[in-house]
């Protein structure tokens, strides 16, 4: 078989195209799951950081401090 029959086979073959497909859906998937988990993330440590400082500002305060 010549290379240039191997190719265009090659070419025509469309078994791995939804395989392929998938991944690439599956990694969208993931790239979106990792934004929203990051923004995500920048909230709840935003929240904390709030809670410690009324917490802070509470215990100063009850202690004269």
């Amino acid at each position: 078989m010549s290379i240039k029959k191997l190719l265009n086979r090659l070419a025509r073959d469309e078994r791995g195209l939804a395989a392929v497909e998938y991944g690439l859906i599956c990694c969208l998937i993931v790239v979106a799951m990792v934004a929203a988990l990051n923004t995500m993330a920048n909230a709840v440590n935003m929240t904390w950081s709030t809670v410690n400082t009324q917490t802070s500002n509470a215990v100063q305060q009850a202690t004269g401090g």
